[in-house]
């Protein structure tokens, strides 16, 4: 019989939760203010990720000088975004938040 250490081992080696990692992370400088950029809301088409991303940005949009707001959506929950995707955001956006829902 396994003991629970060892149930947890053999689930956490059975599912990864974290996924396959196609690029290392990269911690990105923060802003000196956000007064006119522009932020990226990254949609990952998990339920109400839309609503939290777009209420967030509504209420960014309110509080700050944010200058605009533009949103994506990635294809599936279940894996990273594609390279393009990612290149995309990074050349028109000055940040970016994404969340999931559920």
């Amino acid at each position: 019989m396994l003991t629970v250490s060892e149930l947890d081992k053999a689930i956490a080696s059975l599912v990864d939760p974290f996924g396959e990692k196609l690029v290392p992370s990269v911690v990105a400088p923060v802003p000196d203010g956000l007064d006119g950029k522009v932020l990226g809301l990254l949609d990952n088409t998990k339920w109400n990720a839309d609503l939290l991303l777009r209420t967030l940005g509504e209420e960014l949009k309110n509080r700050t000088g944010i200058g605009e707001i533009r949103f994506y959506r990635k294809d599936t929950w279940g894996r990273p975004a594609p390279a393009e995707l990612c290149d995309r955001i990074v050349a028109e956006c000055d940040l970016v938040v994404t969340a999931s829902g559920d």
